[in-house]
């Protein structure tokens, strides 16, 4: 797991009364750069991250592959070319939105792309002169929630959104994977960022909370808001997504269509809340991590074959999955292995009834925080597993705060 930076953003537009997809004349524009300043540790999943929301928001998304400008390793010259070539071809269109996703290094003031930099201030502007009606940037990376202050908006509080608090007409909204004095991160495991991967999962239908079979730009930022939580919770910082709106009219927007997904998908049904672990087979490459917000959801997921484990309790279920273009997989009509966890066996002995154990993390970070400096970092945590139940304390602190969780 490495520091990750900063989340890029979105466009939509959206009826003031009835939740629409994205309008035909939609740009987006993804943007992913493992590269920042010279002395900054090469990122790996970044261009990751920015290829899997482009896939999303066409193929489930219905945005053509010619109206997605897909940049990599680019520099800041080339990121303003692109937004003002988007911004020109939506000139006139009445109905119109701009999406714009950034992945990559970040500090408080700017995105940092391969020895050059691009102020946020500056990204705001281009985004916020576009002359479609909706405008969504999305920017994952260190720092990114001062981004979400957005003229007349308060910056976003660090919890949960109200569900209906949704965008709709035309306006502004920006999603940001941190707040403004957090590290985002990404994860070897998942290979990609927190919280890219938790929306890119929201999308693809683990987000659709309603059961309607559509995704709304709502519904995406609170389960990755939910998902980013969960899995920085296991790490020394905890990583807070943010999101704020100057928008008019009520409404859902709806970023991606699950059920009505292109003759390319395949669509997978998840029986339980359980945690779904969903792996590429042969190969083991995590495709997904997912905690369903209600039993049957659907998971749109490319043809291909996969290995899904449902995470129980005491024991999970190994599944083999494959998925052939439209067709849909009902995880609950498939036969299952059902494996234990593997238990600690003493040697010479038998099997740990009970395992204890006090873990210590430590690490100090040299970005000046509002005028702080060198910001060191403590996490305790003292857990306790037996053969019915797990139970846990973590205590963690800076210089600056502590916390418990």
């Amino acid at each position: 797991m490495r520091v990750f930076s900063l989340l890029v953003g979105l466009s939509l537009l959206l009826a003031s009364t009835a939740a629409l997809a994205l309008p035909t004349k939609t740009q987006v524009v993804v943007i992913g750069n493992n590269f920042g300043d010279p002395h900054e540790i090469g990122l790996r999943f970044a261009q990751d991250d920015a290829n899997a929301v482009g896939e999303v928001l066409r193929r489930l998304g219905g945005v053509p592959s010619s109206q997605i400008t897909t940049l990599l390793d680019a520099d800041a010259d080339a990121v303003r070319a692109a937004l003002l070539r988007a911004n020109d071809s939506l000139r006139g269109a009445q109905h119109a939105a701009l999406v714009v996703y950034y992945s990559g290094h970040a500090d408080a003031d700017a995105l940092h792309l391969g020895g050059t930099r691009l102020r946020f201030e500056e990204l705001k502007a281009l985004v916020k002169a576009s002359p479609a009606p909706v405008r969504i940037l999305m920017v994952d990376g260190c720092r990114s929630g001062g981004l979400s202050r957005v003229k007349g908006v308060k910056a976003a509080p660090t919890f949960a959104m109200n569900l209906e608090d949704e965008p709709t007409a035309e306006g502004m909204a920006v999603i940001t994977s941190s707040t403004a004095d957090e590290s985002s991160q990404e994860s070897d495991h998942l290979g990609g960022s927190f919280f890219s991967h938790h929306l890119v999962n929201g999308l693809r239908g683990a987000a659709d909370r309603d059961a309607d079979g559509t995704v709304t730009l709502a519904e995406a930022y609170a389960y990755a808001y939910d998902g980013t939580i969960r899995s920085s919770g296991q790490t020394m910082t905890l990583q807070h997504p943010t999101y704020a709106w100057d928008m008019k009219g009520r409404g859902g927007l709806v970023m991606t269509r699950v059920v009505s997904a292109t003759a390319r998908s395949g669509r997978l049904v998840l029986d339980t809340t359980a945690l779904h672990l969903v792996t590429a087979a042969p190969g083991g490459q995590v495709v997904a991590e997912v905690q369903p917000l209600r039993p049957r959801t659907t998971l749109s997921l490319a043809p291909g074959r996969y290995r899904v484990q449902e995470r129980r309790d005491r024991v999970y279920l190994d599944y083999q999955v494959t998925l052939t273009p439209s067709q849909v997989v009902d995880l609950a009509t498939l036969p299952a292995r059902t494996l234990e966890y593997d238990r600690l066996v003493r040697k010479g002995g038998g099997v740990q009834r009970a395992i204890h154990g006090l873990n210590v993390m430590g690490g100090a970070r040299g970005e000046i925080i509002g005028g702080e400096g060198t910001t060191s970092h403590l996490l305790v945590g003292y857990g306790v597993d037996t053969e019915y139940l797990s139970a846990g304390l973590r205590l963690r602190g800076s210089t600056l705060a502590v916390s418990a969780d």
